[in-house]
């Protein structure tokens, strides 16, 4: 085995691989043979190289984070008091609040949120008038698909982007400072900017003594 290696070896070196004639060197042996190794591994990793599995069914999209977790919360309910503890905090250093209680309502619970593939197709009519002009009119037509993959037990299944919080349905706010009508227009106006919801949606009474 040495022996031919060695032969292979000399035989590919610079100034040994001419023709009887004395031309230009030809393509090797060993890099013959390498290409070849090359295009075994290429067969053998290929599946690993292409996010494949063993069997050559795709690998699942690996899925983020949710937008719930983000906030440090898991359910819907535990969203609500995390708006509610850090109104309560927000609000009690407003100066004329004094203690604070808020409520928060949730519309419905975390939405889940689905990738989608979008294609366009543009379509160009040309039509004659009466008259020999011609009109040229372009129509689009927007389609939005579900991106699937194959589920990792077999069949598919729809691949999830994440899940978004609920919506705010409604906030009411129990201040003790909550006595005139433009401290209840300030309390409101803050809670409207934080959450990004309406006025009419907020709700602010003077705790009763």
């Amino acid at each position: 085995m040495t022996d031919w290696f060695s032969r292979l070896i000399r035989r590919t070196s610079p100034g040994q691989d001419s023709d009887e004639t004395g031309g230009k060197p030809g393509i090797g042996v060993v890099p013959l043979v390498l290409l070849a190794t090359l295009g075994v591994a290429l067969i053998v990793l290929g599946p690993g190289l292409f996010g494949t599995r063993d069997g050559g069914e795709p690998r699942s999209v690996e899925q983020p984070t949710s937008l719930l977790s983000s906030h440090g919360v898991d359910t819907a309910g535990d969203y609500a008091a995390v708006l509610e503890r850090d109104l309560e905090a927000a609000l009690s250093r407003m100066r004329g609040v004094g203690a604070v209680s808020v409520i928060v309502t949730l519309d419905a619970d975390a939405r889940t949120v689905y990738a989608t593939s979008k294609s366009e197709d543009k379509e160009q009519v040309e039509e004659k008038d009466s008259s020999g002009g011609t009109r040229v009119t372009t129509r689009a037509k927007m389609t939005e698909e579900p991106v699937i993959t194959r589920a990792p037990g077999g069949g598919e299944e729809i691949v999830v982007v994440g899940s978004e919080p609920p919506k705010v349905r409604g906030v009411l706010v129990v201040a003790d400072g909550a006595r005139s009508p433009e401290m209840k227009l300030e309390i409101a106006q803050a809670v409207s900017a934080v959450l990004g919801i309406a006025l009419h949606r907020v709700a602010v009474v003077e705790r009763e003594v």
